[in-house]
C-alpha cells in the first residue's frame, strides 16, 4: 500500500482503548510475538511537552480505528511458524519492518534525551488473531509519525492455511464461505445507503467506491470508502473481517483504515 501523510488530528483519533483479546493474539500456535524492543515512548516523553500528545492518544475515545493504548506505540517482531514459502516471504518482510521501525526508534530516544522540539516514530504490533478450522487470520497495525507534525497508518490482515502454510488473497478468503467481492460489496452499499452515520460529529452519508471521486465532487457531508486491494480479508467461525480504507481530499489518497465486521448469518 502506498504510505501517506495524513494530518496529526487524524492520527490522533486513530488511537483509542483496544477491543481485541490480547492473551489470544499472544498465545496463538501459527503466529507469535518473538520479542518487542526495548524503546518506551511512554517514558521518554514523561516530564516533557510531548507528554500531552501522548495522554491524548491513549485516551482518545470513539476511534475510527481502536488500538491497544498499552501496545500501540510497541515495535513487536511478529513470525509466522511456518516454513512454507509464503511464510517466509512475510516472515521476510515484517522482520525488514521490524528492523526499519528499530532505527526510527534509535533516532526518536536520541533526539528526545537531547531535549529536541520535534521527533519521528514509529510502530508495529500483532492487533488480533482469529481462526476458522485450519485457517488463521492475523492482523498487524503500523505506523510512522512525527511530533509535531503527520503521520501514515496502516492495517493488513494475513489469512493462512496452517496445514501448508498458504497465504489466501482476498477472493480465497471469500470462498472459505462461499462467497465473492460482489456479495461483500453489495452489503456494505446497502447498509451505507441506509442512511447517514455520525462521523465525528457530523452526520455523514458513506459510499463504498473502487477509485478516489474528483475533488469537485468531494462533499463535507459524505465520506468514501474502498476495500483494501491486498491484505484485506480475513475469516472467524462468526463473521468476514473486512479492512476499509477512507478516501482523504486533502492528500487524494485512501487511508485511514477501519474494520468492517459482516457476520455470516447475514450473508
Amino acid at each position: 500500500m502506498k504510505k501517506i501523510l495524513l494530518p496529526l488530528f487524524i492520527l490522533i483519533l486513530l488511537v483509542g482503548c483496544s477491543q481485541q483479546n490480547n492473551d489470544k493474539a499472544n498465545n496463538s500456535v501459527f503466529v507469535r510475538v518473538e520479542k518487542t524492543d526495548e524503546h518506551n515512548l511512554a517514558e521518554l516523553v514523561e516530564g516533557t511537552h510531548f507528554n500531552d500528545f501522548y495522554q491524548s492518544s491513549i485516551n482518545n475515545e470513539g476511534a475510527l480505528l481502536p488500538l491497544d493504548n498499552e501496545r500501540m506505540f510497541n515495535n513487536e517482531l511478529i513470525v509466522i511458524d511456518s516454513e512454507s514459502q509464503d511464510a517466509k516471504a512475510i516472515n521476510n518482510q515484517l522482520n525488514e519492518r521490524y528492523e526499519g521501525i528499530l532505527k526510527v526508534r534509535q533516532e526518536a530516544e536520541t533526539s528526545l534525551n537531547d531535549n529536541a522540539d520535534y521527533f519521528t516514530w514509529a510502530d508495529q504490533y500483532l492487533y488480533d488473531v482469529s481462526s476458522f478450522g485450519e485457517y488463521v487470520s492475523f492482523m498487524v497495525y503500523n505506523s510512522y509519525f512525527a511530533v509535531p507534525g503527520s503521520g501514515t497508518t496502516n492495517l493488513e490482515v494475513y489469512t493462512f492455511n496452517t496445514q501448508d502454510g498458504t497465504l489466501l488473497n482476498n477472493e480465497a478468503v471469500l470462498k472459505l464461505h462461499n462467497l465473492n467481492l460482489d456479495d461483500i460489496k453489495a452489503y456494505i452499499m446497502n447498509d451505507f445507503e441506509s442512511g447517514p452515520v455520525d462521523h465525528y460529529g457530523q452526520s455523514m452519508m458513506r459510499h463504498l467506491v473502487d477509485d478516489g471521486p474528483d475533488f469537485d465532487s468531494l462533499d463535507e457531508n459524505n465520506v468514501y470508502y474502498r476495500l483494501k486491494p491486498e491484505f484485506g480479508m480475513g475469516v472467524n467461525d462468526k463473521e468476514v473481517v473486512i479492512i476499509l480504507e477512507m478516501f482523504l481530499g486533502l492528500s487524494g489518497e485512501f487511508d485511514a483504515p477501519s474494520i468492517y465486521r459482516i457476520p455470516l448469518n447475514d450473508l
